[in-house]
């Protein structure tokens, strides 16, 4: 009854905080300070969606393209939705023609009366035609050509996908492109994950196959893969698990007696984490599986000790949750704030699940079935020298053969990085791993750099190690020195308009429009976000403190995914776009490293207090170290780099470690110590049961836990069990 109660109170209390929770998978929580260099879900390219619509034949997709564009701009998730370059908006157009000498100056020659005379004569054709007189009436006022120029460049701009029948083409002339402005909504991976599912529907029924890329598209696609990935591997542990555990404790009463505590601490460990931060990282939760290979442990211990040797096994419990906890609250140091969420979900579950499992009244007939693990135990010449030298071996290995951490936490699935690389192959798309950031005092000395650079950039091109590239010097050239005065532009706009058999008094207006653009500003920072036709533009300008920069992005060749190119443009600089994503990995691995260890030496100093001798706690921490180090070959070996699941699944190996080290060697000679030893052998057996499913899944961030910690478990039980004394038990 007090079972069913218990029940009954824990489904109550997760109904409770079920509306209220709420995971978060913000990289911001990963880094402390600037995250400039990492993608953001929320804005920028980060509310940005491609859509590629591939049919062999133009008119279907460009029709299936138009359909969908109209669907989608119904959608409450899409702010935006474009098929091809939008016309100009009427203040953008007349911010071009007021700053046209800025934006375009002409040269010198550009100023004489033959240039001017044939930009008008030019310009007449302009009047035959009522949706170009506008531009024709501007072309006269303007005989400079500045105009005609900024017009041409925006008709075709370099880099931008061609048009066919007002559609955007892929380059290889296979897909209609779509480009979507998703509403700048929290990131809901679900939502967001249907909305590309009906997209994906729509596209079936007009006919096309459909590519998506985008970071929201990519990530929902990532999130929901992994979670249904990691429901599968958690639903085939469970079951092993709970069958190994019937048939261990030999009642299925005494099962959900000893996953009580489990879901207490979860939930509780849950609870706490969202009332403090507001939500819970998914990277806590990642984490969470310590609970699962400790808090699942107690109630087991507890049940294998009668009379007044449940007391000492419950302390035993406590100083080891104690130990463990205290070992991860070590990360909140770190001050990032996933691992400040983890230490403190950590410590809060185990102290729920130890307090739970002692308090709990345990069912009258609990027994045990299973092999004493003494049994196993065997003689180890000169064990501590065997330790040293796996401490020793470990750390030669993680300094010598460690290499950089992967730059992802959560890999996407296989099906997502195919459709990324077929995209690849119908897109000219700018490259993920380098740019060139150029800087200048000025804009126009931005300009005068990036002329310079295009000259290099030109001559890769020509040589094949480049195939295209963007920068605003392509349709914004660097102002020359004017050496024309107003009265000269008079003179030569008369001279031009009689060429052009046209009244020479126009000369007055077209020189009061030159004398007023002469004294337009220009582009100015504000402008950036003033206008969304130079949206595009400010994704790749920045103005700090006066000085402009630009990060001209790069079109490699099919094919190639490393640029070799020196840089040596006063102002520029090639960037690798990864490094600050490999630089927050690195940082976090050492900073994880660091807490752990720290918390480590916490851990372990509360232990000899807790045992009342330093030489037993100091025993226990050599063993400890040595498991590591093995670990650590092993990893290196296989996996060529830590990441930072490997190393808290390590120290969740620790923990477990301790744990059974101390009701083993903590009962030894008791009368009890056999069942004492049971209970590991069923706790070692429900944690190596429930690690070598996750070390089988295909989530990177579940493999790696879960076959860092079963080889640990393997290595801990191999040096628990050796023995420094022929003939000796447990």
């Amino acid at each position: 009854m007090r079972i069913i109660l218990a029940v009954l109170g824990l489904i109550g209390v997760m109904l409770l905080l079920a509306p209220w929770v709420t995971i978060s998978s913000d990289t911001e929580a990963l880094v402390i300070g600037d995250n400039a260099g990492l993608p953001s879900l929320t804005d920028g390219a980060g509310l940005d969606v491609l859509v590629a619509l591939s049919h062999p034949q133009v008119a279907q997709r460009n029709k299936a393209a138009k359909a969908i564009a109209q669907h989608l701009r119904q959608d409450t998730l899409v702010s935006e939705v474009l098929v091809t370059t939008p016309a100009p908006s009427e203040e953008f157009d007349n911010w071009i023609w007021e700053n046209r000498l800025q934006l375009a100056p002409p040269d010198q020659m550009d100023l004489t009366n033959q240039r001017m005379a044939r930009r008008l004569t030019e310009a007449k054709e302009y009047f035959s035609d009522a949706a170009s007189i506008v531009f024709g009436d501007r072309f006269l006022r303007d005989p400079t050509g500045s105009y005609w120029r900024i017009i041409k460049r925006f008709e075709s701009p370099k880099g931008a996908f061609p048009v066919e029948d007002g559609v955007w083409q892929s380059s290889d002339n296979s897909a209609a492109i779509l480009h979507i402005r998703l509403a700048q909504h929290p990131f809901d991976a679900r939502a967001i994950k249907d909305w590309s599912v009906a997209l994906r529907d729509l596209a079936a029924q007009k006919g096309v196959a459909v590519h998506l890329l985008g970071v929201r598209v990519i990530a929902a696609e990532t999130t929901q893969f992994n979670s249904a990935a990691s429901a599968r591997a958690s639903i085939l542990a469970s079951v092993l698990l709970v069958l190994w555990l019937i048939w261990s404790l030999r009642s299925v009463l005494l099962v959900v007696h000893a996953f009580l505590p489990l879901a207490l601490g979860v939930a509780a460990a849950i609870g706490v984490v969202n009332l403090v931060f507001g939500s819970v990282h998914i990277v806590a939760l990642a984490f969470g599986g310590v609970l699962l290979g400790l808090a699942l442990d107690y109630p087991i211990h507890v049940m294998a000790h009668h009379g007044n040797r449940r007391s000492k096994a419950n302390r035993l419990i406590l100083l080891g949750a104690a130990t463990t906890g205290l070992s991860f609250l070590a990360m909140v140091g770190s001050q990032v704030p996933a691992l400040v969420q983890t230490g403190i979900f950590i410590l809060v579950g185990l102290s729920v699940a130890a307090i739970t499992s002692v308090v709990m009244p345990v069912p009258r007939k609990a027994e045990i079935r299973g092999v004493a693990l003494s049994a196993f135990s065997f003689y180890l010449p000169a064990k501590a020298w065997v330790e040293a030298t796996l401490i020793v071996a470990g750390l030669v290995t993680v300094v010598l053969f460690n290499r950089q951490p992967p730059i992802a936490l959560f890999e996407p699935p296989e099906h997502i990085r195919s459709e990324l690389a077929e995209l690849n192959e119908k897109l000219d798309l700018p490259s993920s791993t380098y740019a060139i950031d150029v800087a200048g005092e000025t804009l126009s000395a931005l300009l005068e750099n990036e002329v310079q650079l295009a000259a290099k950039l030109d001559q890769a091109i020509e040589d094949g190690d480049l195939q295209s590239y963007q920068m605003l010097s392509q349709w914004l050239a660097p102002s020359p020195v004017l050496r024309s005065s107003v009265s000269d532009f008079h003179t030569q706009a008369e001279l031009a308009l009689e060429q052009a058999g046209m009244a020479v008094a126009f000369a007055e207006q077209q020189t009061l429009e030159f004398e007023r653009a002469l004294l337009a500003p220009g582009l100015q920072p504000e402008d950036l976000s003033r206008f969304p036709e130079l949206q595009g533009l400010a994704r790749r300008l920045s103005i700090s403190e006066g000085r402009w920069q630009e990060r001209v992005e790069l079109i490699l060749p099919k094919g190639r995914s490393r640029l070799d190119l020196p840089i040596t443009t006063p102002g520029a600089e090639l960037v690798d776009l990864l490094a600050p994503i490999r630089q927050t990995m690195t940082d976090l691995r050492r900073r994880i490293s660091f807490w752990l260890c720290a918390g480590l030496l916490c851990g372990m100093g509360l232990l000899a207090v807790g045992l009342g001798s330093r030489r037993e706690a100091l025993r226990i921490f050599r063993t400890c170290c040595a498991v590591l180090g093995g670990s650590a070959c092993i990893i290196i070996a296989i996996y060529g780099a830590f990441s930072i699941f490997h190393i808290v699944a390590m120290a969740l190996v620790v923990g477990i470690g301790v744990d059974y080290d101390l009701i083993l060697t903590g009962t030894k000679g008791d009368k009890d110590s056999k069942t004492s030893a049971k209970s590991v052998f069923v706790c070692a057996g429900s944690t190596l049961i429930a690690f070598l499913v996750l070390s089988l899944s295909e989530v990177q961030i579940l493999h790696q836990i879960g076959a860092t910690v079963a080889i640990g478990l393997m290595l801990m039980l191999f040096l628990t069990l050796a023995q420094t004394k022929r003939n000796e038990d447990l």
